[in-house]
């Protein structure tokens, strides 16, 4: 898995490469933490993700539920059918993980 993250005006990109798996979970929540800090929004490109196993999404869903507390939007761009797939099979909405 290869984590590029840009800041820019207030906006942190975080563009992710590969496969993401438990093997490599604290390396992006620690991005993610860092995607985070002192934005107002933060937008996680998945259009290179190969897969993504469960410990990811729950990541993804944790991630956007401290966007909404602190209220910084978050956006999911670019997934993969696959990655929308594995989103439903486990009950969820890949969009419904974007807050406003």
């Amino acid at each position: 898995m290869e984590l590029n993250l840009t800041k820019e005006n207030k906006k942190s990109t975080l563009q992710i490469e590969g496969e993401l798996s438990i093997y490599q979970i604290n390396q992006f929540k620690e991005e993610l933490i860092t995607a985070f800090d002192d934005v107002d929004e933060v937008v996680i490109d998945l259009a290179k993700v190969e897969r993504c196993d469960t410990a990811s999404f729950q990541v993804l869903v944790s991630a956007s539920k401290s966007a909404k507390m602190k209220n910084v939007k978050m956006m999911l761009t670019n997934p993969q059918e696959q990655f929308i797939q594995s989103l439903k099979i486990i009950g969820c909405d890949w969009k419904s993980l974007d807050v406003n």
